[in-house]
């Protein structure tokens, strides 16, 4: 079939077509709802050490492996546990235990610090995965705390969100976890201090200013 379409015709076709294109990428006005609810819950945050030096020295697809298969891993162990996952934050996942929002919840209160213990140890076996992908091994750190949270929703995701001290807290303590190890913040600390059957170690606290420390605790098992 003949084109009839003159050259000053197919440009337009051309520019038409590009901005179509242009349009279909377009980002939405980004708007959040707060559902005017806030709860209490455990909140977590798991990040990578030194995921700055170790992007570097990889290829950006070894790069996303890598990151694909320590997030995915470390959503499946929280899954197993009733934890969800709320978003990453990088190369980390914040994430909440949504069955647990009251302190006298003894079974979901273990299966939290259970969750929290199986996240660090599962780093030999996500390591041998990295291995054989011939990926760099990594450390990671856990941290958590306990507190009142907001319940929010943004136009772009069909998921909740949630903001509150507890997570804020738990983004800035958690370098102050040995790695692959769990740091807990005093709020949590105060609701779990009673159950025997895990260790905690007292470790310098996070700086709040004028000579104040919120007390943080490292987590074991017995």
């Amino acid at each position: 079939m003949l084109n009839n379409n003159t050259p000053s015709d197919q440009k337009s076709v051309k520019k038409n077509n590009s901005h179509s294109w242009r349009s279909n990428l377009s980002i939405p006005d980004y708007r959040v709802t707060f559902s005017g609810l806030s709860q209490r819950f455990c909140v977590g945050f798991v990040d990578i050490v030194g995921s700055t030096k170790i992007s570097h020295k990889i290829e950006p697809r070894d790069c996303g492996l890598l990151y694909e298969i320590f997030l995915n891993s470390m959503a499946k162990i929280l899954k197993k546990f009733n934890g969800s996952v709320i978003k990453n934050v990088g190369d980390g996942l914040l994430f909440y235990f949504p069955k647990y929002s009251h302190n006298n919840n003894t079974q979901e209160l273990d299966s939290c610090l259970e969750c929290l213990l199986c996240l660090t140890e599962s780093r030999n076996q996500i390591c041998k995965v990295l291995q054989k992908e011939n990926l760099p091994t990594l450390d990671y750190r856990v941290s958590v705390d306990y507190g009142t949270v907001i319940i929010m929703k943004s136009n772009t995701s069909s998921y909740i969100d949630i903001l509150g001290t507890p997570i804020n807290m738990c983004a800035k303590i958690n370098h102050l976890a040995d790695n692959n190890g769990v740091i807990i913040g005093d709020d949590f600390f105060q609701i779990i201090r009673e159950n025997k059957k895990y260790r905690y170690v007292s470790k310098k606290g996070y700086p709040m200013g004028l000579n104040e420390e919120y007390p943080v605790y490292s987590l074991h098992r017995k």
